[in-house]
């Protein structure tokens, strides 16, 4: 017998060495093999150019976030690629909180989502303001716009509690739908959570591996996006509104001057150009139109098309014809296409012999991990550089998984992304 589990302790040994050995670790950052970063700009780029104009990027978090800080990968190697002395300014860094208007009647199944006033306060999103000043140019500015609170009731109440008897209790989840404190609120009552994990539910309980995946991408993550393009889409507009118009504000300066990029993730590139295009988003239409670098870290946007079919018959013979909001894609198409994208962005002309990038149009430049489960690539645009780029955020173990959460949310993370990121192609 023990010689039997010698033997499969070795075998067991030599299976994990395999893996390790066969494992494709994170790193190997590639553009699509039919499209070429040649002629596009980067962040260093723009910081280049800027003379003492502020560049400001916009970063916006997508499905799964729970806590602030989605930017704080990014944050802590921009000094590393920016140079010139560049250092953080305390004192000028913010919480900024958007306000909403009065709290609204919204039931779920007939209870209320927002049960008194304090519910909706903490639903209100909010902007972390990051500046880094430099010795011979403009601030620096990372607007860290957070606005997962306003998922977090839903999600809490009518999604993890019902999961306990289902497929299993979310241990980790629920305990943070029941924290209380600076960045937290109590959607659940924290006895009533600890009372569901301690009780025993002999016909519940899926698949360790099964309700792993449920609880992180479906519970946690999807149900953002089904929130996002539900009737929660006019407070997701409202709240990119406000994220933009504080950036418009930035140290008494105007949209037009500062050099705006967008950084977002996920299900954030769909919201922020579904805003662009909701004509309730004055200020994000303002500043999108001077912007002409996007930065996606994964996107759903081929996906959430599938919400938006245009064009389609009435349900039944003589009845309504559906009205679906405007396509997802179209507000990138309108975005590539405006005349404000044919002004030369700002700074000098690039040195004879350096790699011109083209002044002439918007660029999108779409980060996708293959083994991630929720990213599609972004189609081309017409009037816009569209290149989308593979890289791998986490070890690929005999080509058979990886962390689906690290693959998708990893980019910022990843040393490959930021130095393409912050590399500069052009000499100015």
């Amino acid at each position: 017998m023990r010689s039997a589990r010698r033997g499969l302790g070795r075998i067991l040994a030599a299976f994990v060495l395999a893996a390790t050995v066969a494992g494709c670790g994170p790193g190997g950052v590639h553009p699509h093999p039919g499209q070429s970063l040649e002629g596009t700009r980067s962040l260093g780029d723009l910081v280049a150019g800027a003379g003492a104009s502020p560049v400001h990027i916009v970063y916006i978090h997508g499905m799964a976030a729970q806590v602030p800080g989605t930017s704080l990968p990014f944050r802590q190697r921009l000094c590393a690629y920016v140079g010139d002395g560049c250092r953080y300014d305390a004192k000028a860094s913010e919480r900024h909180y958007i306000a909403f208007g009065p709290r609204p009647p919204a039931r779920y199944l007939g209870e209320p989502v927002w049960r008194n006033d304090a519910d909706w306060k903490a639903s209100r999103p909010f902007v972390d303001r990051f500046v880094f000043r430099r010795d011979h140019g403009g601030a620096v500015v990372v607007d860290e716009l957070n606005w997962y609170p306003l998922l977090f009731p839903l999600k809490c109440r009518y999604l993890l509690m019902p999961e306990v008897e289902l497929s299993g209790a979310d241990a980790a989840h629920l305990r943070l739908c029941a924290a209380k404190d600076a960045d937290g609120h109590a959607w659940l009552d924290a006895a009533t959570v600890e009372a569901a994990l301690a009780a025993k539910h002999p016909y519940a309980g899926g698949a360790r591996i099964n309700r792993a995946l449920k609880a992180q991408l479906v519970n946690w993550g999807i149900a953002d996006a089904v929130t996002s393009v539900g009737p929660m889409q006019a407070f997701v507009h409202d709240a990119m509104d406000g994220a933009f118009a504080y950036a418009e504000r930035f140290e008494g300066a105007k949209a037009d001057d500062q050099t705006f990029a967008v950084i977002s993730e996920s299900l954030g590139s769909f919201a922020v150009l579904d805003a662009f295009n909701s004509g309730r988003a004055p200020s994000v239409r303002r500043v999108m139109e001077s912007t002409y670098d996007i930065y996606f870290f994964a996107n759903q946007f081929r996906l959430l098309e599938l919400t938006r079919l245009q064009g389609m018959p009435p349900a039944t013979e003589g009845g309504p014809v559906p009205m679906p909001s405007l396509s997802p894609i179209s507000a990138l198409r309108e975005w590539a296409a405006s005349p404000l994208g044919l002004r030369p962005p700002p700074g000098p002309p690039p040195k004879t012999g350096a790699m011109r990038p083209n002044p002439m149009v918007r660029q999108v430049i779409a980060f996708n991990d293959p083994s991630d489960a929720l990213t599609f690539e972004v189609p081309q645009l017409p009037g816009a550089k569209v290149v989308n780029v593979y890289d791998r955020n986490e070890t690929s173990w005999l080509g058979l998984f990886a962390d689906p959460a690290k693959a998708h949310l990893g980019h910022a993370e990843n040393k490959g992304v930021l130095k393409l990121l912050f590399e500069k192609r052009a000499a100015h």
